[in-house]
């Protein structure tokens, strides 16, 4: 056997909605600082590594770069903020497989350091904004069309992780490969970053979480956790 066949796929799914239902965040206050480390992590963790990226996750939380307000001045500026981002994100990171480099230091230091001063000129703080943009449709699309580096796959990942809503589907690679060897679609388009076309696939995931009686944003979690484990089983496999 090369490949896990798509029935087996969705079986063990199903069978792994209780556990993901136990991890979930119930919608209460959260701090900003919780808020700013759930934001940065999702960008963080595009197109790297998952240990990298909680590492760096870590770092910048442990300094308080971007939820601490007791330095207004120097620091507090965004293109100072910018580089001490950049300087975190340049040196090797501890994690849990040994020292590694962040891959992009300068692009997620810019993206990070715009998203703030972008919250602060308009709300604030994240806390702030989650209280006047009550409705998560809006919010979403607030973080898709103003904040560098926030995609919908993000933002609904950022929205589900903090337990805001679980009506978003968050759609990794995990997910695609899962919808397409399971044959809820034929294909997905190149560009998940537009909008119209992640909303096209999720309302597909929607209806199949429908069917299973749960939210969609517990159905992708439990497709992550199989898919990212099917395909560390049919590596060995192959190897």
């Amino acid at each position: 056997m090369s490949r896990i066949p798509g029935t087996a796929l969705a079986a063990a799914m199903q069978t792994l909605i209780p556990e993901v239902i136990l991890r979930i965040r119930p919608r209460t206050f959260i701090s900003n600082r919780a808020l700013w480390r759930e934001l940065s992590s999702c960008v963080l963790g595009s197109q790297v590594p998952h240990e990298v990226a909680r590492a760096a996750t870590r770092e910048l939380d442990r300094l308080g770069l971007l939820y601490s307000t007791t330095i207004e001045t120097g620091l507090r500026r965004r293109k100072s903020l910018l580089q001490q981002i950049e300087v975190v994100l340049s040196k090797p990171l501890n994690t849990a497989v040994g020292f590694r480099r962040y891959r992009f230091p300068k692009t997620r230091a810019n993206q990070l350091a715009s998203a703030w001063g972008i919250i602060r000129d308009r709300f604030g703080t994240l806390c702030q904004l989650l209280r006047e943009v009550d409705d998560p449709v809006q919010v979403r699309m607030f973080l898709v069309d103003t904040v560098s580096g926030v995609g919908p796959k993000q933002a609904s990942m950022f929205l589900r992780n903090i337990g805001f809503t679980y009506d978003f589907a968050v759609i990794d690679t995990h997910v695609s490969s899962f919808m397409l060897r399971t044959g809820l679609c034929d294909d997905l388009p190149s560009n998940m970053g537009s909008l119209p076309n992640y909303e096209y696939y999720e309302t597909i995931l929607k209806r199949e979480a429908a069917t299973l009686g749960y939210p969609v944003g517990i159905v992708d979690w439990a497709i992550w956790f199989v898919m990212r484990a099917a395909r560390e089983l049919e590596r060995e496999w192959h190897s």
